[in-house]
């Protein structure tokens, strides 16, 4: 009888007790939310190329800059900052 395991076997790596971590509370959480934002994240650069997508990402980086540098000298402005979440 010749009989091969049709599983795939994945080696283990030990670790030592001192080693293991218990997850967060929250981790499970975390995860979906984070799936969720990279979802809407794709969603919402999808059709653009990697080009364009560093175009839009120095934008708001240059914007966030600014929102910041205007904060800093004459205190917060909350109408600039929220056009800047309106865009994102």
């Amino acid at each position: 009888m010749n009989a091969t395991p049709h599983a795939k076997f994945v080696p283990v790596l030990p670790r030592r007790r001192r080693d293991w971590e218990i997850p967060a509370v929250d981790a499970y959480e975390r995860l979906v939310e984070e799936r969720r934002k990279e979802a809407r994240l794709k969603a919402r650069w999808a059709g653009t190329t990697p080009y364009g997508r560093e175009i839009f990402r120095r934008m708001l980086q240059r914007a966030w800059t600014l929102v910041r540098e205007k904060q800093k000298h004459a205190g917060s402005n909350p109408p600039t900052r929220s056009r800047v979440v309106e865009f994102l």
